[in-house]
């Protein structure tokens, strides 16, 4: 497979996607992008296990179609030194062949295949609502603080400070027609922030607080944000990224 593209549009959708990749993948394909070409849109996913974050761009001259899985860093280091003009990558047997005006350079690849599923809500017993951008933005930035942190090295973890109760490390959504509420606490301070979700079926999901972050990075303030969840994971769409979260298992204290 063979396309031409922005070079500050890859940039942009692969600087977000960067966020969720693991600094020690459980699987080391998980320290890949997972390109994947059909018709003139490209595909561009990254997970970390139990998130993944996925963006469409829009290329040009596409030939072939298929998926491969590029090294994260190598491809973000080269991506930073090309010129804004855009360049071409052609994918073949020996991995991935980047050309620019003025220059050329090449990538190992990996199988896509090697890239775990990640299966959405179940259609059968999902519920979906809706809500606005700076809405979920506000909260997220308003509450994240209250979950405890630990810091290991370079990597900040969320954690309770209540081995019990792992609960305590996510934001707890809980979902009403006529109006909802995100919450975090660490047993010490609790944070409630009121959101605005008309329609919406009454339910509660418990949201990792990475996952959290990521979400609030994606989301623009005059975003619609759609949301469907179950009883093992959230989906979030906007108008230009989709993130998948497995949520936090368990019964948030009330």
């Amino acid at each position: 497979m063979k396309f031409t593209i922005d070079t500050e549009a890859m940039l942009k959708g692969l600087t977000n996607l960067a966020k969720v990749i693991p600094a020690h993948p459980v699987l080391p394909v998980l320290s890949n992008f997972l390109f994947t070409l059909r018709g003139e849109e490209l595909t561009l996913a990254a997970m970390d296990g139990e998130m993944r974050l996925k963006t469409i761009l829009k290329v040009e001259s596409p030939e072939g179609e298929g998926s491969a899985a590029v090294p994260a860093k190598i491809f973000m280091d080269l991506l930073k030194t090309l010129p804004s003009k855009g360049f071409t990558i052609e994918f073949d047997e020996n991995g991935l062949l980047c050309t620019w005006e003025t220059g050329r350079s090449t990538l190992p690849v990996f199988q896509a295949g090697d890239f775990p599923e990640f299966r959405g809500p179940d259609p059968e017993s999902r519920k979906r609502f809706t809500m606005h951008g700076g809405d979920i933005s506000t909260a997220i930035g308003k509450t994240v603080f209250a979950v405890s942190k630990n810091e290991i090295g370079k990597t900040v973890f969320a954690v309770s400070k209540n081995e019990n109760q792992p609960v305590l490390c996510g934001l707890f959504f809980d979902i009403r027609p006529d109006g909802s509420a995100i919450v975090a606490t660490d047993t010490h301070k609790l944070v409630v922030q009121n959101v605005n979700t008309p329609y919406a079926e009454e339910g509660e999901f418990i949201l990792s607080s990475r996952a959290a972050k990521v979400l609030k990075e994606i989301v623009s303030r005059d975003d619609a944000l759609a949301v469907e969840y179950d009883g093992r994971c959230a989906f979030f769409r906007t108008r230009t990224y989709e993130l998948s979260s497995v949520t936090v298992a368990g019964k948030y204290p009330r």
